[in-house]
């Protein structure tokens, strides 16, 4: 077997011209395509944003002009609707619930309350436990500001309940204020 030797104190080699400057324009010629890169890269995200945004125009102009009459005829029946339901949603709501439900509500279960905002009326339907409580709930409902013109539609005793009660509906006017 032969003996190996190991020299931990070599003198360090010269290192060649010709590889350094072998290495140096490598490297300067990796960072010019890289800056390239990056440059066309740049120039083609650009390139497609501005091929999608005339897509999208074209595609807009393509919609409006080939709008029939019945298309525009649904348009402004969804604008129509839209408008209703915003209407609706800015009329005064708790305001009315209120008078309704805190209007003598001892002897009273309400059942349901119908507001039908285009005719300006409310339908209660509601239960007492006997006449007189129905009629000292109409008289509440005449005291309150949002209800005026109370009308009982109809009322039954409920004969098949043991305590009774009497189911009754009232219309009002809603007097409604924005």
């Amino acid at each position: 077997m032969q003996t190996l030797t190991l020299d931990f104190h070599r003198k360090s080699r010269n290192i060649p011209w010709s590889g350094l400057l072998v290495l140096a324009l490598g490297l300067a010629l990796v960072a010019g395509v890289g800056a390239a890169y990056l440059d066309n890269s740049e120039r083609i995200a650009l390139v497609e944003a501005k091929a999608k945004a005339n897509d999208r125009a074209s595609r807009r102009q393509q919609v409006v002009s080939r709008g029939s009459a019945s298309d525009l005829q649904k348009v402004a029946l969804e604008v129509k609707r839209a408008n209703e339901v915003i209407g609706q949603l800015s009329l005064p709501w708790e305001e009315l619930f209120k008078a309704v439900e805190t209007s003598d509500r001892k002897q009273i279960a309400l059942l349901s309350i119908e507001p039908d905002p285009q005719k300006r009326q409310v339908k209660v339907t509601a239960e007492a436990r006997n006449l007189a409580a129905m009629l000292n709930y109409a008289r509440s409902l005449e005291r309150q500001q949002l209800l005026t013109d109370i009308f009982l539609q109809s009322h039954q005793v409920q004969q098949q309940d043991p305590e009774k009660p009497v189911r009754f509906v009232f219309t009002a006017t809603w007097m409604i204020t924005r």
